[in-house]
């Protein structure tokens, strides 16, 4: 019975060995790679914000009302664009919003503004565009209308332009 025990111990080593690499956690362990993929996309954007209405004043003959002249105060808004390719600008109103009856005969409307922030401009027709910097600008805006010939009637007008920002 000697002789056996040997080969027994052999069996054994060989026995173990085996299931020692089977489950080794080194012989079972693999790495794997993927990449993964983020997307995303920035529109580009303009962003308009009236602050303040104006309001009108009158001019001393009576056929001006404007935020210009005595009593009258411009409007103020923000604009904020993230798109160098954004111009603002204002539409003119082709009619009082509000009036006396026949105030709107012989009466022409404008606009103009001034921007400050990272933009700058200076009196500016309001029908002009203006390309915008990045960032934020202030506007202050005037409206105005002219009677060509005659004085405006008494009573409460309200003109209404339209603040515009274009970002193609």
């Amino acid at each position: 019975m000697t002789y056996f025990r040997p080969s027994f111990r052999l069996a054994a080593l060989t026995l173990s060995a085996v299931t020692g690499l089977a489950i080794s956690p080194t012989a079972l362990s693999q790495t794997v790679d993927n990449q993964i993929t983020f997307s995303g996309s920035i529109p580009e954007s303009c962003t308009l914000n009236v602050l303040t209405a104006g309001t009108l004043g009158v001019s001393l003959q009576q056929n001006i009302l404007s935020s210009e002249q005595i009593g009258g105060i411009p409007a103020t808004a923000t604009i904020t664009t993230n798109s160098a390719s954004s111009v603002v600008s204002l539409i003119n109103p082709a009619d009082f919003a509000t009036a006396p009856a026949g105030a709107s005969a012989d009466v022409t409307f404008g606009t103009n503004y001034i921007l400050a922030g990272t933009t700058i401009a200076v009196e500016a027709d309001g029908e002009t565009q203006t390309a915008l910097n990045l960032g934020l600008s202030t506007m202050t805006i005037n409206a105005s209308a002219t009677k060509s010939s005659g004085t405006l009637p008494t009573g409460d007008y309200t003109l209404t332009p339209t603040l515009r920002c274009i970002t193609p």
